[in-house]
């Protein structure tokens, strides 16, 4: 190493003002000390290498600045360990200068909050800042393509720009350059990664003509729309006007955002939720989540997710693990609320048992971190009542004195009909190895009180999110491990995993096992905190785990997360859980979709340009349901894997409210613009649903299907109660 950089930079000695000493060496996902990239220099040399490559390049040429390059630095968790790095170089005295930001971004990805969060973490470093690999793909996943640049996306790539360098000239204090990886639109890496595609990144076209991405920055007053503000600020709902300009292809078919037709990841892609709990009943499986809705700031612009507005859990369920029902929004907390004494409800549990002979179902739920309350309910869809009228859990309970975070419940009724309730977390300071945070207590048979003292859980390295399973007579404590960036001993946790214990018993002793789920951030790029549930359905188990993939894809990954779902699998020798591969492929539908059902049309897989909201009665007040809003002409649902066997389907009826104008429903097979069995026409009317007949030709065996919303006269087409193939 030491010849190498004699060589290269003693040759330009004088001639090159700056040099990239080493690049990419931080890599959190290779579960190394210090978050470093297990690269050969590391194996055999360890940090040093790092340490030596400066000093040499010091030696080499003295008046060069020398930087430290990576990407992902607006990422949290590995621009920390950047931050650590740089820290613990500079007080060996070794001289590094500057950071290199090499920002590849797309046009909905990272969030301007990342980029100026991204500036501002390494300002107290005194040390110089530049982005040096800049461009922007016009795509948000590698599955994505456009036949040509559409004016539209010229445009929406220029504000874009446009937003971006104005964090840039809000640090021009802190940020001394920025770089473009390439001059224009033929000559770009871009072009073959990943995949074979123009991305149209720069700001000069392939035929080396400015772009309106150009002028955005050199004279806005050329591109269209410039007076209307930052792209962002129009991001005001899931299906909103920014998202439809981006996703419309030439057709005039919406296209869809954050979950492409055929992945099963994440589970729903027209809004969020966080921290997914499972409950199995009647052969179907209900996952029960916390309500993250966007936040804004002052000037319409999305904020970090602060959690603190939280007072709903929002549920769905299916029967296939493919195509979801929205069953709505359970309003746990506040005065509008069941449990009126609450101010929040994050992270909900749910269990079902049989009491005098009933069906009960218990929704267990934090009150931010300082208390668990439970609502009780005859049914798994609610409606739901608050049996006691106060917490459940409190500090006041024995046992519970010195949990830091009371919050993250995990229920579990065991074969003799004993129920256990599993909770807590947090890292008193100076404890981050043993933290001591985490609780399990036995619940009285009436599932609503506690019995006797809860007792510690001595899992390595907790940060929170209890969870509790039984496999082959073992039970199973999981839990996410804290984000402690210090030295771990072997054999200890990485930060941010699942990791899980085992025991004979369900109040332990423990011991621990190992990791089982790596940080969302190793799998999409973008980190936080890692929630899961983990259940058994029709002889298979699964993880349910929440990421900021959809929010990622709308441009906005500041704490709103979606739920996933991915296989589990033990091993047959030692019961070990082997580790999960998260993905957006997820999960096979277990079984075929019967269309001669009586369906909700808030039930789909894929979906683009729609909301899921209360139907609205002819007399203007909410009712007990949940159906489909199409927002716009294009807007789409689809379902996978649905059976419509031989001789086939020859009609559909739908319950379906009209808009102003009259609409049509398209009914299409395998994709938004596939075979056209269908066409159900729906006349504009009032707020109360009618049901719609059409006639359905060539529709047999196994499909997808999707149902395409066409009309006029802007937003809000119609609303989609139900439907029905005969």
């Amino acid at each position: 190493m030491k010849n190498h950089i004699d060589n290269v930079v003693g040759r330009y000695k004088g001639k090159i003002y700056a040099w990239d000493v080493v690049n990419e060496v931080i890599e959190p996902g290779d579960n190394q000390p210090g978050g470093l990239r297990n690269s050969l220099w590391y194996q055999i040399a360890g940090e040093e290498y790092i340490e030596k490559a400066f000093e040499y390049a010091h030696a080499a040429d003295p008046d060069a600045r020398l930087f430290i390059n990576d990407y992902n630095t607006h990422i949290p968790d590995k621009r920390q360990y950047l931050v650590d790095l740089i820290q613990r170089l500079k007080a060996k005295g070794v001289p590094v200068e500057g950071i290199g930001h090499q920002n590849h971004i797309s046009l909905t990805y990272p969030s301007v909050a990342e980029l100026d969060s991204m500036i501002s973490a390494f300002a107290d470093l005194e040390i110089e800042q530049q982005i040096t690999e800049m461009d922007m793909s016009i795509y948000s996943n590698d599955s994505q393509s456009y036949d040509s640049f559409s004016e539209e996306l010229q445009i929406a790539q220029a504000h874009r720009y446009r937003e971006i360098f104005d964090v840039f000239v809000k640090h021009k204090d802190r940020l001394t350059a920025v770089i473009f990886w390439g001059k224009d639109d033929m000559n770009t890496w871009l072009r073959s990664f990943p995949v074979n595609r123009n991305n149209w990144p720069l700001l000069f076209d392939e035929q080396l003509q400015a772009k309106y991405a150009y002028w955005a920055l050199v004279d806005p007053g050329k591109v269209p729309g410039a007076d209307y503000g930052p792209i962002h600020t129009s991001i005001n709902t899931l299906g909103g006007t920014f998202m439809n300009i981006l996703n419309k292809k030439d057709n005039g078919i919406m296209k869809a955002t954050g979950k492409e037709p055929g992945q099963g990841n994440p589970l729903v892609s027209y809004k969020f939720g966080a921290d997914p709990y499972a409950l199995v009943y009647k052969d179907r499986v209900y996952l029960y989540m916390t309500n993250d809705v966007l936040e804004y700031d002052d000037s319409g612009k999305v904020k970090d997710n602060t959690y603190g507005n939280i007072n709903k859990i929002t549920v769905i369920s299916s029967d296939d693990l493919m195509n979801w029902t929205d069953h709505g929004e359970i309003v746990a907390a506040r005065s509008e609320g069941a449990a009126k004494w609450a101010t929040q409800s994050w992270a909900p549990a749910a269990v079902h048992k049989v009491i005098d002979g009933k069906d009960k179902f218990f929704l267990y739920f934090a009150n931010n971190a300082s208390g668990i309350g439970v609502l009780t309910s005859d049914s798994p869809e609610g409606p739901w009542v608050d049996p006691l009228g106060k917490a459940l859990i409190l500090r006041s309970v024995p046992g519970v004195e010195d949990v830091t975070w009371l919050f993250d419940p995990a229920v579990f009724v065991d074969d003799d009909g004993k129920a256990y309730i599993y909770f807590g977390g947090g890292i008193p300071e100076g404890k981050e190895e043993w933290p001591n945070t985490a609780r399990v207590m036995e619940l009285g048979p009436d599932m609503i009180s506690v019995v006797g003292e809860a007792k510690p859980i001595p899992a390595p390295f907790l940060f929170e999110d209890a969870g509790i399973n039984k496999y082959d007579g073992r039970y199973y404590f999981t839990y996410c491990s804290n984000f402690f960036s210090g030295e771990r001993p072997e054999g200890s946790p990485p930060a941010g995993e699942i990791a899980y214990m085992t025991s004979d018993h369900p109040m332990g002793p423990w011991t621990y096992r190992g990791t089982i789920l790596k940080n969302p951030g190793h799998f999409f790029g973008v980190g936080g905190n890692n929630h899961h549930s983990i259940f058994a359905f029709h002889d298979k188990w699964y993880i349910a785990y929440h990421a900021q993939t959809l929010s990622k894809a709308l441009g906005v990954p500041q704490g709103y997360r979606s739920t996933h779902l991915n296989e589990v699998r033990f091993s047959d020798a030692d019961g070990a859980i082997q580790e999960i591969e998260a993905n957006y492929e997820g999960v096979s539908a277990i079984q075929f979709f019967n269309p001669y059902q009586s369906v909700p049309a808030a039930t789909s897989a894929w979906n683009a340009g729609i909301a899921v909201e209360p139907p609205v009665s002819s007399s203007g007040e909410a009712v007990n349901e949940r159906v489909v809003t199409a927002l716009t002409d294009g807007s789409w649902t689809g379902l996978a894997g649905v059976d419509f066997g031989q001789p086939g389907a020859s009609a559909i009826t739908v319950s379906a409210a009209g808009g102003d104008q009259p609409s049509i429903i398209e009914l299409r097979l395998d994709q938004p613009d596939g075979k056209l069995i269908g066409t159900v026409k729906v006349a504009a009317g009032s707020k109360k649903a009618a049901e719609w007949t059409a006639e359905v030709a060539e529709a047999e065996g196994i499909h997808d299907l999707y149902f395409v919303f066409r009309g006029e006269g802007g937003k809000r087409l119609l609303q989609l109660y139900r439907w029905q193939f005969s």
